[in-house]
């Protein structure tokens, strides 16, 4: 119905997904706040460090997580 359109827009389904995951990690007594976009800015930021150290691959594309910069495997 018409009047339900704005639940399909994704930003509506991205506050709806935010909110059930904060009352699920709430309801087995962790933080409401999930750990992984924080650990995602630490893996960006090691690997800034590394690269001013060391040449090394990375990871560029954190969705696809594939590596750049290092040898094709044999």
């Amino acid at each position: 119905p018409p009047s339900l359109a704005h639940l399909a827009h994704s930003s509506q389904r991205q506050k709806t997904a935010c909110e059930v995951n904060s009352a699920i990690l709430t309801s087995q007594a962790r933080d409401k706040d999930s750990k992984l976009p924080m650990l995602l800015k630490m893996l960006v930021w090691a690997q800034e460090q590394l690269q001013e150290h060391a040449a090394c691959p990375r990871i560029t594309d954190l969705l696809s997580a594939k590596l750049t910069g290092c040898a094709p495997p044999d």
